[in-house]
């Protein structure tokens, strides 16, 4: 069952364009390691959202929590890929090796 990624984190206030993008994202997946202190979160998100936008929520959350790290793992439909970033793609692709 998917949580939409904003009601999970109701103590998250990311400003307007952080929120703007990610108010349509949802948590499909989390593997949580208590002892590492780290997260893992497979989201869905409809449109593309910039890396580094995800990044400046995770360093946010990780904050917030008072965790060592928060990663996430976006998945997006065929339709918005359009929109990614041509050097954050590759850059993704070589991290899938």
């Amino acid at each position: 069952m998917a949580v939409p990624f904003l009601k999970m984190f109701l103590e998250y206030e990311p400003d307007e364009p952080q929120r703007a993008a990610l108010e349509q994202a949802s948590i499909v997946h989390a593997e949580i390691d208590r002892e590492a202190r780290s997260v893992l979160l497979r989201l869905e998100l409809p449109r593309y959202v910039p890396e580094a936008v995800l990044n400046t929520a995770a360093s946010e959350l990780s904050k917030l929590y008072g965790m060592r790290r928060v990663r996430f793992e976006p998945h997006y439909p065929p339709e918005a890929l359009a929109d990614v970033d041509t050097p954050e793609a590759l850059r993704a692709l070589r991290e899938e090796k």
